[in-house]
């Protein structure tokens, strides 16, 4: 550990503002401003007054400026009001690799001891770009862990980012500058009077609770928390915690699980978005395919709110009177916003916006959900897309689209996300062809009992799964059995190569950001113990599981002509997957192409590569399944 400290004081003593990318330089100008902005929007807040008051009571004076006040005070007290100011909206920029908020950190530090030293803008610039390469680089290495295990990143890692900028702008010299680093690690913080916020108790949280929601009294919390393991198959549900107990209680690991109170006792699903209000507790969870809403009591009886064919889309806010906004979606209907009205006649659901009128010319197809049984007997739904002009004595191609996770869904929607950035399923239906979404063995809205089903039978289960839903289709008369597509990213990358691989019922596959064996995933995966195995990663126990379920295993008798995309900085499913794959497929002379991102990670950001990954699926598809010449660059767009 002392050499990687001592390594990152090196990179902030060593690196110069010219060895910084133009582009870096742009990004890093455009970031600065959005933060600015978050900061002048959140100035406004009751979180950012309660700070400005208290500095007004303490008295002015100082080096650094309060934005936008302009009022002046000391550089650490300026730091912390431009940064309760610019995160309390929750608006401002986000860095998945570090799982952290990294502007808001570093830049108000940057302002205010850039201010007091009179540094130049390239000083500022400069010190500012190491404080979240600092963030960057060392949430890479320790997350999503550090994250799981109950660490906010934004704090933690911002400390550092901070520390890294301040140091710069300081110009220290190597020893302070690791100096400063190890006061951050090792948490040696000044005790400051924080009086003016409340009387402030700790509370021994156990290791993964998260606190989701305060109640209107202010007297109970509401948790996320693991109670049977922190496995990624076991479900979380929500807890209460009465923080008017007596502080030995609340300062004591084992009395807190006691004097928790399990929320959701009665719901064998997924907690997700959750509010507090004073006319009750709002909670959003998957049932299957379709996203809903319930109201519970704090005793844990709960009713679902009747939204008809509707399917919440993440985002709801209730008021104190139980009248709410939300968006939602539905099979026919593009995600809008709604108002529901609580009224002596019931609930009255108001549709505010309108944008399917925009697109009232566009044609999807039409969005139904079906179901049939696995080879095990196990009931299995899925979501199928059929054209607009479907004739059901007509032969169709068929299109598996498998989502990631496993511990997500495809929901029951007209267009979802999948649709909009990665995925040609509505321009493939327009040309003929039939999807299927299959909500797989793993997947949530299911309750506990689904969600762990495909555990220690990853692949071989799935494809149970997806090999029934395509006879069930097959029986219904309406596929042609010798045209049929299996495409997916992650998760749903992985099954699409375990069928592609192991099966020889398609025509092709499209495989994105996959696992193509556990020892490659293993050594190079930022979340290696993930794998749903029994058994210790080299273990006899595990040995003949890891055969069984990857998709490489079955190079031998592979046929399947397969797609492959891959981000080029993937920590999740490195690159090294894909290029097992691609030199394995070329080495058998079986048609493979390989189209690597340079700038993506596991997720794809940028508009361009959304066009090249549906653009490349598109013509993929279009040459195996419906017979049209395969040019990737074929300029008909």
């Amino acid at each position: 550990m002392k050499e990687v400290t001592r390594k990152v004081a090196e990179f902030i003593l060593e690196t110069k503002f010219d060895a910084v990318a133009r582009d870096a330089l742009e990004m890093a100008k455009i970031h600065i401003l959005d933060t600015v902005g978050c900061i002048l929007a959140g100035s406004q807040e009751e979180a950012a007054n309660i700070i400005a008051n208290y500095l007004c009571d303490i008295g002015g004076g100082g080096t650094s400026t309060i934005i936008p006040s302009g009022m002046r005070t000391t550089a650490p007290y300026a730091a912390l009001a431009n940064g309760v100011s610019g995160h309390v909206l929750d608006y401002d920029d986000y860095e998945w690799p570090s799982m952290a908020h990294p502007s808001v950190t570093v830049l108000p530090a940057v302002f205010a001891l850039g201010e007091k030293t009179h540094a130049s803008g390239k000083d500022c610039l400069e010190a500012y770009l190491i404080g979240i390469e600092v963030i960057s680089k060392i949430g890479t290495g320790i997350n999503p862990n550090h994250y799981d295990k109950g660490w906010h990143s934004t704090s933690t890692l911002g400390t550092l980012g901070a520390a890294s900028a301040s140091s710069k702008l300081l110009e220290l010299d190597a020893e302070k500058t690791l100096q400063k680093i190890n006061e951050c690690n090792e948490l040696k913080e000044e005790i400051q009077d924080f009086s003016f916020i409340g009387k402030i108790t700790k509370i021994a949280l156990p290791a993964d609770a998260k606190i989701l929601a305060v109640s209107p009294n202010d007297d109970k919390i509401l948790l996320r928390h693991k109670e049977r393991d922190f496995k990624d198959e076991t479900q979380s549900d929500l807890w209460i915690l009465d923080v008017t107990k007596d502080r030995e209680l609340l300062e004591n690991e084992i009395k807190i699980k006691e004097s928790l109170f399990c929320l959701t006792q009665k719901l064998d699903e997924e907690p997700s978005e959750v509010q507090w209000t004073k006319s009750g507790i709002y909670l959003a969870y998957w049932n299957e395919s379709t996203f809903e809403l319930a109201k519970f009591e704090e005793t844990g009886e709960f009713e679902k709110i009747n939204l008809g064919n509707l399917s919440i889309k993440f985002f709801f806010n209730f008021n104190d009177y139980g009248n709410f906004s939300f968006s939602a979606f539905s099979s026919d209907l593009l995600e809008e916003m709604f108002h529901g009205k609580k009224t002596e006649d019931g609930l009255i659901i108001e549709k505010i916006t309108n944008v399917n009128d925009r697109y009232s010319n566009w044609d999807f197809g039409s969005v139904e959900s079906v179901r049939w049984k696995s080879k095990d007997g196990v009931e299995i739904e899925g979501i199928l897309r059929k054209p607009s002009n479907f004739d059901p004595t007509k032969k169709y191609p068929l299109l598996l689209f498998i989502h990631g996770g496993p511990a997500a869904t495809s929901p029951l929607a007209l267009v979802f996300g999948a649709d909009r950035n990665f995925y040609p399923t509505i321009q493939l239906c327009n040309k003929g062809v039939i999807i299927l979404s299959p909500n797989y063995r793993g997947s949530v809205g299911r309750g506990q009992w689904f969600k762990e089903l495909n555990f220690d039978n990853l692949g071989v289960g799935d494809l149970w799964d997806i090999e029934s839903g395509i006879d069930f289709l097959i029986e219904q008369g309406f596929i042609d059995e010798t045209r049929i597509g299996c495409m997916g990213s992650s998760q749903g990358g992985y099954i699409s190569a375990f069928t592609g691989m192991h099966s020889d019922r398609f025509k092709a596959v499209s495989v994105g950001s996959c696992a193509a064996s556990w020892y490659t995933y293993y050594i190079t995966s930022d979340v290696r113990d993930s794998i749903l195995l029994a058994g210790e990663p080299f273990s006899e126990e595990r040995e003949a599981s890891i055969k069984k379920t990857a998709p490489i295993s079955a190079i031998n008798k592979t046929k399947t002509p397969i797609l492959l995309q891959h981000g080029k900085n993937d920590q999740r499913t490195g690159i090294a997957s894909a290029n097992e794959i691609f030199r394995a497929l070329k080495q058998k002379g079986i048609h493979t192409e390989f189209f690597m991102y340079n700038d993506a990670s596991h997720g794809f950001d940028y508009p361009r590569d959304y066009y090249g990954l549906m653009l490349q699926n598109l013509r993929w598809f279009s040459h195996y399944l419906l017979d049209e010449e395969l040019d990737f660059f074929k300029d008909d767009f």
